[in-house]
């Protein structure tokens, strides 16, 4: 890597290239120094490539953004991702995904919201982008959203496994719904969704009591002892 990056600094100091190829190869220069991991030499070379007068494509934001969260500049990574954003409103599911994925790092959740309703547009039946959208509500303490948003999700038929669908119930019964949540966690644990454990069966009693069905909270209590 080295070596590579002394060539590319004598090929951009020997100068008489056009502008396209200079671009070329500060980026591949960019990406050796990601290799080695030197953050800040990799922002300091593709921040060169950001102020060409040709226009930056869509991975040279994506590198900056690396770059920077790599060198700890966080503010840094939320501004190169935002100018990603509105210079180009359009990006393909890939591009969303990497954003996606940066803004969280840096708990930019706001954004992170934003880009995975972006990307659930165009595509739907991505469970994972549905269940981060959920968490990332839930880091905000946006409760209510993340309950709309699984819910939605089931009502789509979007794979749950036990963790989302303990967590579905868990939101019913927080949002004043505890009649909700008993019937969710309880088709679950029928349906072989949720293990029949002691524990979910004290959290189904819990559910039950609170939705003042004493029957099936006796039931629900009885399968816990058991």
């Amino acid at each position: 890597y080295d070596r590579a990056a002394d060539y590319y600094h004598g090929a951009l100091a020997a100068e008489g290239l056009a502008p396209i190829a200079n671009r070329e190869m500060l980026r591949e220069l960019g990406r050796v120094y990601l290799l080695q991991e030197d953050y800040p030499r990799a922002a300091r070379t593709l921040q060169q490539v950001m102020q060409f007068e040709l226009a930056p494509d869509v991975p040279d934001y994506l590198l900056l953004a690396r770059a920077l969260h790599g060198a700890g500049d966080y503010v840094a990574v939320v501004e190169t991702l935002d100018r990603l954003r509105r210079e180009h409103p359009e990006l393909d599911a890939p591009a969303l995904r990497r954003a996606v994925a940066l803004y969280y790092l840096v708990e930019a959740y706001v954004q992170c919201a934003a880009v995975l309703r972006q990307l659930l547009a165009l595509e739907p039946e991505n469970a994972a982008a549905w269940h981060q959208l959920a968490a990332v509500y839930l880091l905000q303490d946006k409760r209510r959203e993340a309950l709309d948003q699984l819910s939605l999700a089931r009502d789509k038929g979007i794979p749950f496994d036990e963790r989302h669908t303990l967590l579905l119930a868990d939101l019913q019964a927080s949002e004043q719904a505890p009649f909700a949540a008993g019937n969710t966690l309880e088709l679950a644990i029928a349906g072989g969704d949720v293990q029949g454990s002691g524990d979910n069966y004290r959290k189904l009693f819990e559910f039950w009591l609170q939705a003042r069905e004493g029957e099936r909270a006796i039931s629900a209590l009885r399968q816990a002892a058991r």
